[in-house]
């Protein structure tokens, strides 16, 4: 790479940095809500009628919730951003049932990181487009 070819490469990597670049953030907002929609696509509604019980074998990544709580919890969490990197927070829990949520997550009916798995390569697109809209 010449001298002129290594300058425009530098003013380039300076324009995708993510500190506070807002096309970027927007990205991340955007994933967000994609990993929410999906985790709370991917449950199981077996009612909280007295003697409801979950149905026998859970499916890989599908959890199963009585009341509702758990789905409805699951929300977008804080956008980070520095000189070198962007990270979203998607959260599920509230003061009464975040020590649940962490428990149906770790015990083999991850919810979370399952909804990020099978958004993956949507979520990548989205910050492929993102990095190309900054670059213009």
């Amino acid at each position: 790479m010449d001298g002129d070819g290594l300058k425009e490469f530098q003013n380039n990597l300076k324009k995708v940095s993510s500190f506070a670049n807002p096309i970027l953030i927007t990205a991340m907002e955007k994933a967000q809500v994609i990993v929410c929609n999906e985790a709370k696509r991917d449950h199981i509604f077996v009612g909280n009628a007295k003697g409801a019980h979950n149905p026998e074998g859970h499916p890989s990544g599908r959890y199963y919730t009585h009341s509702g709580k758990l789905t409805n919890s699951i929300r977008p969490g804080k956008v980070l951003s520095g000189p070198e990197n962007i990270t979203g927070e998607v959260k599920a829990g509230d003061n009464s049932t975040t020590q649940y949520a962490l428990y149906v997550e770790e015990m083999g009916y991850s919810y979370l990181a399952t909804a990020l798995d099978a958004k993956q390569d949507e979520i990548m697109q989205l910050f492929a487009d993102a990095v190309k809209e900054v670059l213009k």
